[in-house]
């Protein structure tokens, strides 16, 4: 039986280490972001203020919040089936909603929650 890259099976190392503290293994190659942020997009950073309503408010019937979590349940190494490489993943779950408030009730919209392993592939390991 020939087994590719796209069928070898997997295997799953989940690490010790209390998620809280980093992992066991030391990952200082990941990359740093290099974004740059522009504070003067709305007004130059040195000028910017709370701005006030300068005319009549209608108030809406409703007002929607959202808001999200997300966890790191467990770090995981995963295995190639050859276990020639691996790379490193979490388990993780997140979740998100909207409340709407009305006058009369708020109420919970659609909330979500989801759990999912996610692997970052550029930081494969060569044992």
């Amino acid at each position: 039986m020939i087994t590719t890259a796209a069928t070898a099976p997997m295997r799953f190392n989940v690490d010790g280490w209390e998620v809280g503290y980093g992992s066991a293994m030391d990952m200082d190659d990941l990359a740093v972001s290099e974004a740059v942020v522009d504070l003067d997009v709305e007004v130059p950073e040195a000028q910017w203020e709370p701005i006030g309503a300068t005319a009549a408010v209608t108030v809406p019937d409703a007002v929607l919040f959202v808001d999200g979590v997300r966890r790191i349940d467990a770090r995981v190494w995963i295995n190639d089936g050859d276990d020639t490489a691996a790379s490193m993943g979490i388990c993780a779950s997140y979740a998100a909603g909207v409340v709407s408030c009305r006058a009369d009730r708020a109420q919970v919209v659609d909330p979500i929650v989801q759990r999912g392993v996610f692997q970052h592939r550029a930081a494969r390991r060569p044992w």
